[in-house]
């Protein structure tokens, strides 16, 4: 009977003992661990914005939910109960060992609905030059951008509906995208730069902001792209423009970005 005693009382040690470092693994890595909520949140937050793209595509109001907070409470237990039954009623096992583990998780997810008036301007004002500038700065092509992001491009339009469209308007676009796919191969040679500065106007909340485009004068796409747009500013070998958001002074367009929606 010591015998099968001191197995036990090894066997329940060792119980005891990985049940202190299992539960930290398992919260953290487990089906219910970060990386199960991370990935969740990621697929429907997908969901939902296909979801609101269908609605705008209907001409329905989108809406959104943000997940504001995830908590999450993990319980791990073990139980061990060991018996010695009384001798002459089970010779053969002595001793009765049995155990009990629980798991449980406890998840609570907080949404907070987007809306309201500042969700609302969120939505409807146009985009900043300061938002292209950095999503050409981190390594987004020209074309793909201004096609998404820009109505306008000096004098040259972007499409903004379908069905029954003109010649000029056709070849203003065709303006429009020459001139941007033009900047996107000078862009893939490494020889754009793109810059950008922000002028107080009025009050201080109030400021002009102007996308700033440098490129070398020694290529034929340079060439091109500066007597589409009517670039003649040189210096030091490459043409310099400045596209400034909305108007400028005379009442020319510089670059007139699209809101989100």
């Amino acid at each position: 009977m010591n015998r099968y005693f001191l197995k036990s009382c090894v066997l329940i040690s060792l119980l005891f003992m990985t049940s202190c470092h299992f539960p930290a693994k398992s919260a953290m890595d487990g089906d219910n661990g970060r990386n199960a909520y991370n990935i969740e949140v990621q697929r429907t937050n997908a969901e939902e914005m296909l979801l609101n793209l269908v609605r705008l595509r209907y001409f329905d109001s989108p809406f959104f939910l943000e997940v504001s907070s995830v908590t999450s409470t993990f319980t791990y237990k073990n139980t061990a109960s060991a018996s010695i039954p009384i001798p002459g009623f089970n010779k053969s096992n002595p001793l009765l060992l049995g155990g009990e583990s629980q798991w449980q998780t406890q998840p609570t997810i907080q949404y907070s609905p987007l809306e309201g008036e500042e969700f609302t301007t969120q939505l409807l004002q146009p985009l900043g030059a300061s938002t292209i500038q950095q999503v050409l700065y981190s390594g987004w092509e020209v074309d793909r951008v201004f096609q998404i992001a820009v109505q306008d491009l000096k004098n040259f339009h972007n499409f903004t509906k379908e069905g029954n469209i003109n010649l000029e308007e056709i070849q203003n676009y065709l303006n429009f995208y020459k001139s941007i796919q033009l900047m996107t191969d000078i862009q893939k040679k490494g020889c754009l730069k793109i810059g950008l500065t922000i002028k107080k106007h009025g009050e201080e909340k109030d400021k002009i902001q102007t996308l700033q485009l440098a490129f070398p004068c020694d290529n034929k796409e340079s060439l091109e792209v500066a007597k589409l747009l009517g670039i003649n500013v040189e210096m030091d070998g490459k043409y310099f423009a400045n596209f400034i958001q909305g108007f400028d002074e005379k009442g020319n367009v510089g670059i007139m970005p699209r809101s989100i929606l």
